[in-house]
């Protein structure tokens, strides 16, 4: 079924937004007992949500970002959230079918599977950033779901299969020795676990890759974060020894190679 380029990234992108604002309620209730069937409500005044004060992207900013009971503000974590989560669902569309939509059920099959590792690196990136821990229990779901892909994959050889297993120790040793050295003042075990993920999606080199992406945005990001703290505020800020969740940064760089191809041999070669 060919499907116009257009129709099939407007889908992709309304679907984004509607799987992020399930992920800003997800990653607030994750780990704290709340379920997840309970209705939103405002975090100030508790009035329950109606169903055009949760659409997606527009509610909030027909609601100028603020709550239409109390007026108190909502935060603009929610819009991000949603407008990422878009975005990237988007992307990984058309990463897949490119200007012409050839929808084939193996094609589909493996969007739903990028849209699904994409939500978990999504939403351990953002309960890294509130928490500054990256929990096991999404780390188990997105190596469950990269495992049960490349055996799904590589089932027919299993040399190719033991290679990509082999692979996600090999590219979080780096990270390991890292942690031993520094006996985990320099990085997280959560980081290590989810190196290994990385390692088992993307192989070795696609792995390593996405690592080196991830600790240079990571250091780009961080400088730029502490020169504009100091520029704006003369109170004492974000400084080179405050605590930065790494997470966010490994996510992104894996998700850079996944969906582009991009390996640092490209900026070698």
């Amino acid at each position: 079924m060919i499907i116009d380029a257009s129709l099939y990234l407007l889908a992709s992108f309304i679907f984004g937004t509607i799987i992020g604002s399930f992920a800003n309620v997800f990653v607030l209730r994750y780990g704290i007992g709340r379920s997840l069937n309970g209705r939103s409500s405002c975090g100030s005044c508790g009035k329950k949500l109606s169903w055009y004060e949760l659409i997606p992207v527009v509610s909030w900013l027909i609601q100028w970002g603020r709550c239409r009971s109390c007026e108190s503000r909502i935060s603009p974590q929610y819009l991000i959230v949603e407008l990422v989560f878009g975005a990237v669902f988007t992307l990984c569309a058309w990463s897949l079918f490119g200007p012409s939509a050839i929808i084939t059920l193996p094609a589909f099959i493996q969007l739903v599977y990028l849209w699904i590792v994409s939500f978990l690196f999504i939403a351990l990136s953002i309960y890294d950033v509130r928490h500054m821990i990256i929990p096991d229990g999404m780390l188990i779901a997105l190596g469950a779901a990269v495992v049960a892909w490349q055996v799904g994959m590589l089932w027919a050889s299993w040399h190719a299969l033991l290679v990509a297993l082999i692979a996600g120790p090999l590219v979080a040793l780096p990270f390991f020795a890292l942690w031993f050295v520094s006996q985990g003042r320099w990085m997280g075990l959560g980081d290590i676990k989810l190196a290994v993920v990385i390692g088992w999606m993307l192989g070795l080199l696609g792995g390593f890759s996405a690592l080196v992406f991830g600790v240079w945005a990571g250091a780009l990001i961080s400088l730029l974060i502490v020169g504009i703290t100091r520029l704006v505020s003369h109170r004492a800020g974000l400084t080179m020894k405050s605590e930065i969740p790494f997470g966010p940064f490994l996510a992104a760089g894996a998700l850079f190679v996944l969906l582009t191809g991009s390996t640092i041999l490209d900026l070698i070669l």
